[in-house]
């Protein structure tokens, strides 16, 4: 229908897109990053965050999934690195 059924504010905005990951059990999760350098960990189906992850530095590219583990790069000046986070 096109309504909208959920929404999750950003404080420091994003330049990355969101990517959707599934557990074994059918559960959705979304993970978006923001130019902050933080990830979050959203329930797909209510837009309810469940946990963010500071990485410290910019993050200005999407992740990748593969599996359990999301790989995401930052850049700064002193934090310019690639991250492998496993996802539970």
């Amino acid at each position: 229908t096109g309504e909208q059924i959920w929404k999750v504010p950003l404080p420091a905005g994003a330049v990355s897109s969101p990517v959707a990951v599934y557990a074994t059990d059918g559960r959705a999760r979304i993970i978006q990053a923001d130019l902050s350098g933080r990830l979050y960990l959203v329930n797909g189906l209510t837009g309810q965050v469940i946990s963010t992850l500071d990485l410290g530095g910019t993050i200005e590219g999407s992740p990748a999934v593969y599996n359990d583990v999301l790989v995401i790069g930052t850049s700064g000046r002193d934090n310019s690195r690639m991250y492998g986070i496993r996802i539970e």
